[in-house]
């Protein structure tokens, strides 16, 4: 009996829920790794729950929150299989346990948000982009309301200072959206320093990827920098 292409039934799931408007980052990382994990095992026929479990419980990491995650993202493709083939076994949901509530959020005061601030300002190196970038950052962030990701995100084409408006391009669900910038924050003469000085190899980057030389502001970049 011939074994099962695992990976190109990974990415026809894929490619039906990003029509749909989801992003998937994660998800398709861990199926992929499912997909070749059941190919090397030989798995055949429709998916069962034995093999998902295995490869959900192989994580490298010893969270157990982990291999639930794992597990999860294998039932949300057995449960678009099991319309296509109903002999597939779609794993018991809370089969491994029950995810760990996510902790609250918090809310920056004031006079939190200027201490981020300042200490955002002395960053190394002092007349260096950096400084300057991660204050714009976090300034952004609490006054347009964006997304940690999105704001990563963000470009020179997204940044309009002449209306004060920031085009978000790949929200939740992927749906394009605007959101206003105030005038009082971040600074636009600083926003405009920013923008301007964002030149890589010649050719323009992405308005806040300028931390260091060529790196690009990432989510745990900016967590490390000033906290969350």
């Amino acid at each position: 009996m011939t074994t099962t292409s695992w990976l190109p039934l990974v990415e026809e799931y894929l490619s039906v829920r990003r029509g749909m408007g989801f992003a998937l980052e994660t998800p398709a990382y861990m199926l992929r790794d499912f997909a070749r994990y059941a190919e090397a095992l030989g798995h055949h026929g429709p998916l069962t729950t034995d093999p998902a479990v295995r490869w959900a419980l192989a994580s490298r990491s010893a969270d157990r929150a982990q291999a639930i995650r794992r597990l999860g993202a294998v039932r949300q493709f057995a449960r678009h299989r099991a319309l296509l083939d109903p002999a597939t076994e779609v794993p018991p949901a809370r089969l491994l346990g029950r995810l760990p509530r996510r902790p609250q959020p918090h809310i920056y005061s004031d006079a939190e948000l200027a201490a981020l601030l300042a200490q955002a300002s002395r960053l190394l190196p002092r007349r260096g982009l950096r400084p300057q970038t991660y204050v714009a950052f976090f300034s952004l962030l609490a006054c347009t309301g964006l997304r940690l990701s999105e704001a990563c995100r963000l470009t020179v084409e997204d940044v309009d200072l002449n209306v004060g408006v920031i085009t978000v391009r790949e929200g939740k669900f992927r749906i394009c959206r605007f959101r206003h910038m105030p005038n009082y924050v971040p600074p636009r003469p600083m926003v405009a320093v920013l923008r301007d000085g964002c030149v890589v190899g010649g050719e323009r980057a992405a308005w806040l990827d300028i931390v260091s030389v060529g790196q690009r502001l990432s989510r745990n970049a900016s967590s490390g920098s000033g906290g969350r």
